[in-house]
């Protein structure tokens, strides 16, 4: 069964602060802040799959 997550984005000039949400457990997790660089986004992307377990991130 996949699951769909939402990540959020509050964008500043220097950092950003994500996070997501799941409508199957209802709750905002994993919030960090980062530099605002793309690099950082997507090295934060897959540590949410790797903590999902989703092989098909």
């Amino acid at each position: 069964m996949n699951t769909i997550v939402y990540v959020g984005m509050d964008v500043h000039k220097e950092s950003y602060t994500l996070c997501c949400y799941s409508y199957d457990t209802d709750k905002v997790e994993y919030k960090q802040t980062v530099l605002a660089d793309y690099k950082l986004i997507l090295k934060y992307m897959e540590q949410v799959c790797n903590i999902s377990g989703d092989r098909h991130c």
